[in-house]
């Protein structure tokens, strides 16, 4: 460096200053450059260990492959298998359903299914959301959100709001969100066989058509792609094999096949003709009302007749489709006999007195605290203490309202007689009238155990007129036991009938009607109803989708409605 400084001719002072100069440039460079690279090497060291223990993590990790396999079968497992079409609906289900069991009433379940939506949480899940509006007592909305949470059924309340009722202060009003985890379907395990990237799927199903890709194949050129495509004489040499797909059609044809079976329908028909001309007639569940909408609706039988479903009742969009309900014309040449010869007055005013507004603001329900008394000219029914819903209340105001005739379908049970109009119920054929007096017997009023007072006159008509026996005999079977209470009402209304006529000194109408009886219960497998001896009227018909009525709520009410408490004036 001297030589250096020498050939730049510099004083010693000069020289001196461009040394110092250099010092403290290097010792700024090192400063700046390498004193902060100092700490370097405890980091890399850190780091080093860092990514050991990950390496050592990760490595145990994988050696608890298998189990995390076994662990994603058993997840894979828990929850509803339900197709993501049917989610929705499988959620709605099981929210009434649950409801019926904790006796709950659901105002808004038609609102609810619209309102479903769907989330994805993870890679198994996915979540459907539904709001439902309902009304119960303290301990059946404890008893609804365990039913709810109970087992696997995976649905939980997100968001719950609840009031006191307004009418009673006795019951509470529930805003719920509820939300239920459906199994997504399973992702496909690795290793398993699948269409190779770019490849047809169609190819790639022909490929693995092991049957005729043993007896013979060919290479085929598509594309970029060679695949393997059975020949024509493969195909033929191998389609005896679909013949097996023939099999569960002839041995499962008798069991499916619905060809000749009119019973439902006829059923309908015979339920509609048990109502005069122009009447109202009360149903409580499915199986006793579609098919009567059917025949309405589609067969155009019996447009006349008003069906009023007590489960609908307790909804808002079913009472104004009520009112709004004009009145069909009855055509008395496609009438039943017993109807026939009379003048039936058409009538000209709603089934309803009210407004969509009065009728929107009755309640779901009110607590009867003592007994009520209705009165409508003759009658005098006494409404025992109970909870009184919302559709009760509708009923007793169409009686009050309406001078049209008034039914309870005996697929209801006791409905009327609950209602404390025991003393003025007539049964005609499938159905028990409403007079406008006390019943007594007569010459065509016979009392039967079991069923009450029974028109023979009308009953018996009706009885030859009935389509559906001939039909539930010649079809032989009953395949569907929780409605098996559409073939019980008529070996109940044979039986009813048989009495009926033994007590008249008819004996050989009473053998004829018990007769047909025990064919229809022979052939819809109900034979054990009829002994060695010729039996008493059956019990009440067991209807098996009669809707579940919720038990009187225990606490005392504070509040009874008014004589007529079905609607505000």
């Amino acid at each position: 460096m001297i030589s250096y400084l020498d050939k730049l001719n510099l004083r010693p002072a000069e020289k001196r200053l461009v040394v110092a100069a250099a010092l403290a440039l290097f010792v700024v460079f090192n400063f700046i450059f390498i004193v902060p690279r100092f700490g370097e090497w405890g980091r890399i060291e850190q780091q080093t260990k860092d990514t050991q223990a990950r390496l050592d993590k990760y490595a145990a990790e994988i050696a608890k492959q298998a189990a995390y396999k076994k662990e994603l079968e058993r997840l894979r497992g828990i929850g509803h298998s339900v197709p993501a079409e049917d989610q929705a609906l499988d959620l709605s289900k099981t929210i009434s359903a649950q409801a019926a069991l904790s006796g709950v009433f659901v105002q808004s379940i038609g609102a609810a299914d619209r309102r479903v939506s769907t989330t994805k949480t993870n890679l198994f899940f996915e979540e459907k959301t539904a709001t439902v509006s309902l009304n119960a007592s303290e301990q059946q909305l404890v008893d609804f959100l365990f039913l709810l949470g109970n087992g696997d059924s995976l649905i939980r309340a997100r968001s719950m709001t609840v009031v006191p009722e307004n009418v009673s202060k006795m019951r509470l009003n529930a805003n719920l969100t509820l939300v239920a985890s459906y199994q997504k379907k399973p992702l496909q395990k690795a290793g398993a066989a699948a269409p190779a990237a770019g490849k047809p799927a169609a190819a790639e199903l022909l490929r693995r058509l092991g049957a005729a890709k043993v007896i013979g194949r060919e290479e085929v050129v598509l594309g970029k792609e060679r695949i393997e495509l059975p020949t024509r004489n493969a195909w033929i040499a191998a389609s005896p094999v679909l013949l097996l797909a023939v099999v569960p059609l002839f041995g499962n044809w008798d069991a499916s096949s619905r060809r000749g079976q009119t019973d439902t329908g006829d059923f309908a028909i015979d339920m509609l003709n048990s109502v005069e001309p122009y009447g109202i007639l009360v149903t409580v569940g499915d199986n006793d009302t579609f098919p009567l909408w059917y025949a309405q609706e589609v067969l155009g039988v019996r447009k006349d007749v008003l069906v009023a479903n007590t489960s609908l009742l307790n909804t808002d969009w079913y009472t104004r489709q009520m009112i709004r309900r004009p009145v069909f014309d009855y055509d008395e040449a496609k009438g039943p006999a017993a109807y026939k010869g009379r003048v039936w007055k058409k009538p000209t005013k709603p089934v309803l007195a009210m407004t969509m507004n009065e009728a929107d603001a009755v309640p779901l329900g009110t607590e009867l605290r003592e007994p009520q008394l209705f009165v409508k000219d003759k009658i005098r029914a006494v409404v025992a203490p109970r909870f009184l819903q919302r559709a009760d209340m509708f009923v007793l105001r169409m009686i009050q309202d309406s001078d049209r005739p008034m039914y309870f379908s005996r697929t209801s049970g006791g409905y009327g007689t609950e209602l404390g109009f025991s003393p003025y119920l007539l049964t005609q054929g499938m159905a028990r009238k409403l007079m406008q007096d006390s019943v007594r017997a007569a010459k065509d009023t016979v009392r039967v155990p079991g069923e009450g007072f029974v028109d023979v006159t009308t009953t018996a008509s009706l009885w030859k007129e009935f389509k559906a026996p001939e039909a539930l005999i010649r079809k032989g079977d009953w395949v569907d036991r929780p409605s098996v209470g559409i073939p019980y009402l008529y070996v109940s209304t044979g039986v009813v009938l048989g009495e009926a006529l033994s007590a008249q000194g008819d004996a050989q109408g009473s053998a004829e009607a018990m007769k047909r009886a025990r064919l229809v219960a022979r052939a819809t497998k109900l034979e054990d109803l009829f002994g060695a001896e010729q039996p008493t009227a059956p019990a009440p018909v067991p209807f098996g989708d009669t809707a579940l009525r919720p038990s009187s709520p225990a606490k005392a009410p504070t509040k009874a409605p008014a004589k007529a408490p079905a609607t505000k004036p």
